[in-house]
């Protein structure tokens, strides 16, 4: 089964682009990109209005049939205490098996993907609050003020300070 998008060549002739329903998001999204760089002038549109609509049914799902937005609803919940055991134990699945799945549907790991959504966390926290910096890293997850520092200038490019200057309360 594909999806048929009508689209305009150069010479104003239609042109049918078929991207396969079953392949995953990142096919279509490469597939996508390559032809958008081939096709400059394409009608882009309905393309991303199929990929947003298909998207839900593209996840890489889990053994558990479980999607992977499920499990990063899961990490999101419980982000200032979750455990890569907690996380296995609520899926039901060996840490081990559940690190390994994680790897192979994220190409990160469990730590990471935690680290990535405390800076973003904190990042919100600080254009939309006015809680202290040292305040803002207890309440994301971070026991060492020090590390958090540290892992926010190397993830943002800027210290959690320079941030909130450069992006004021909203």
């Amino acid at each position: 089964m594909f999806a048929n998008f009508g689209l305009l060549n150069s010479q104003n002739d239609p042109l049918i682009l078929q991207i396969p329903t079953d392949s995953d998001a990142n096919f279509s999204i490469l597939f996508l990109s390559k032809f958008i760089l081939a096709r400059q002038r394409a009608m882009i549109f309905p393309i991303f209005l199929w990929m947003l609509t298909n998207l839900d049914n593209h996840l890489p799902q889990m053994s558990n049939g479980q999607s992977s937005q499920h499990i990063l609803q899961l990490i999101d919940r419980e982000l200032t205490s979750i455990s890569l055991e907690s996380l296995a134990q609520e899926l039901g699945y060996s840490p081990s098996y559940t690190s390994k799945m994680i790897r192979k549907n994220f190409h990160m790991t469990f730590q990471e993907i935690v680290m990535d959504k405390k800076i973003e966390r904190a990042k919100w926290l600080l254009t939309h609050s006015s809680e202290s910096i040292n305040l803002v890293s207890e309440n994301v997850g971070f026991a060492d003020k020090s590390y958090f520092y540290k892992l926010f200038k190397q993830k943002v490019g800027m210290t959690p300070k320079q941030y909130r200057q450069a992006k004021p309360l909203a």
